[in-house]
């Protein structure tokens, strides 16, 4: 590692919380979604770490997310909903509910084979199924920027 990341981690580790805050905003664009030193501390880290000497390969992520997610990876565009889950979604002030199946949805009486054909139907327009349910948040919507 190079001396001059070395001694920026390190004066990291001894910042307060207010100070690591303000670090903080000097690095992403996007308030933290904890405000716990612990959680500050190592988010910088990382990110200036990443900076300097490259990131987690993308096939490094995948794998690890499909650790996590029980050898899934979000990737995929898969999801786990348990059969009998109703999705609910306010549109154009009308509630709409969604059953959940084994093999599709269903809504309004009709069965679908995805989510985004019953967004469709519901808004006459194409939609991301799980973007329109909240099943899945935009992309970028919440992305580190140096």
């Amino acid at each position: 590692m190079d001396k001059g990341l070395q001694k920026r981690l390190t004066a990291l580790a001894a910042m307060d919380r207010d100070a690591l805050l303000a670090e903080w905003e000097r690095h992403f664009k996007t308030p933290p979604r904890n405000t716990r030193r612990d959680y500050l501390l190592a988010e910088i880290s990382y990110h200036l770490q990443a900076r300097a000497l490259g990131g987690i390969s993308t096939t490094i992520k995948n794998k690890l997310e499909r650790m996590a997610f029980g050898g899934q990876s979000q990737h995929q565009g898969k999801f786990t909903m348990q059969p009998g889950s109703r999705l609910v979604r306010e549109w154009n002030g009308k509630s709409h509910t969604v059953i959940v199946h084994t093999d599709g949805y269903e809504y309004d009486g009709t069965r679908y084979r995805s989510l985004s054909k019953v967004a469709t139907a519901i808004t006459g327009a194409h939609w991301s199924g799980p973007l329109f349910f909240g099943i899945k948040k935009q992309k970028g919507a919440h992305e580190k920027v140096a």
